[in-house]
């Protein structure tokens, strides 16, 4: 006679767990196949499994939170330190064009005023709609709040297909 299997602690099927959500995130956030049927097979009520893969999804939400704001962070580091380059630059730029210095050499730096490369810049300073014809560039677009308010209204022309809304997982 076989014994029978024994049901797995609740905090072995959490350590199953954790392995499996750790591995879906070295994946890059892939379920694998593979993953997939090891969360298949872990054993337990099926409530408990649903509040475990549950509790992780807040927690990876958590996470993801958090470097968001740590992003946002470094953001800002990189932004100031961009910003004091660009003002620095600027300033001697305006120094050595003042003092009409254009080249300033020393033993670590070589700083010149250069000319911009490429084209020059061509603008149209007259009215748009007097511009030649072959000059121009027309867009179309759909305008999504003119259809939407026309579908509202009743007076949407034909041609207009309505897609089903889709569902999402929600948890509290």
């Amino acid at each position: 006679m076989e014994a029978a299997k024994a049901m797995p602690k609740l905090w072995e099927l959490g350590d199953e767990l954790e392995q499996v959500g750790l591995a879906i995130i070295e994946n890059e956030g892939e379920l694998t196949p593979e993953l997939e049927a090891r969360l298949d097979a872990l054993a337990g009520a099926w409530e408990d499994k649903v509040e475990r893969v549950a509790l992780f999804v807040r927690a990876q939400i958590a996470m993801g939170l958090a470097a968001d704001v740590e992003c946002a962070r470094l953001e800002r580091i990189k932004k100031s330190h961009e910003r004091t380059a660009a003002t620095l630059k600027a300033y001697l730029q305006r120094e050595m064009e003042r003092l009409d210095r254009p080249k300033v050499e020393t033993a670590r730096v070589r700083v010149r005023l250069q000319a911009n490369g490429g084209t020059p810049a061509i603008r149209w300073p007259c009215d748009p709609k007097s511009l030649p014809a072959e000059l121009q560039k027309v867009t179309v677009a759909v305008d999504a709040e003119a259809v939407r308010k026309a579908a509202e209204d009743g007076d949407l022309p034909d041609g207009f297909v309505f897609e089903p809304r889709g569902r999402h997982l929600r948890i509290d």
